[in-house]
């Protein structure tokens, strides 16, 4: 049996990394957005599919181990990459959040793994919009 976990989030706008329009006077005059537009939506599935969120994933849950892949064997990087993705799914939802899941044997394995996706896609937008 497969478990599947999920979190869904939804993406911020550029504005809210503004401090001007936050704490200025002026900025009180400025209607600030809260959600992010769809640039910011593509913005966060392009870090949620990249190999830089993929090899956080592998490094910090030991995933070569845990899928019994021999790190030093030829194309090791690949192959576990490969394995992720069969495990690793993103989708937008209708209401334009980001739903994130993984799915493991273990199912708090699972959770552990999803939340630390969603905590890491946050932290590289945060650093791109900052």
């Amino acid at each position: 049996n497969y478990y599947k976990a999920t979190t869904v989030f939804f993406a911020a706008s550029e504005d809210l990394a503004k401090p001007e329009n936050l704490f200025s006077e002026r900025g009180s005059n400025i209607p600030t957005q809260y959600y992010g537009n769809g640039d910011d939506l593509d913005r966060l599935f392009t870090v949620a599919e990249s190999n830089e969120v993929k090899d956080y994933l592998i490094d910090s849950f030991n995933l070569f181990e845990h899928y019994k892949v021999n790190p030093e064997a030829p194309k090791a990087k690949y192959r576990i990459r490969k394995k992720v993705d069969k495990y690793y799914d993103i989708l937008k939802t209708d209401k334009d959040a980001v739903q994130l899941s993984f799915e493991d044997k273990d199912p708090e394995f699972a959770s552990k793994i999803a939340n630390a996706a969603r905590e890491k896609i946050q932290e590289i937008a945060l650093k791109a919009i900052g």
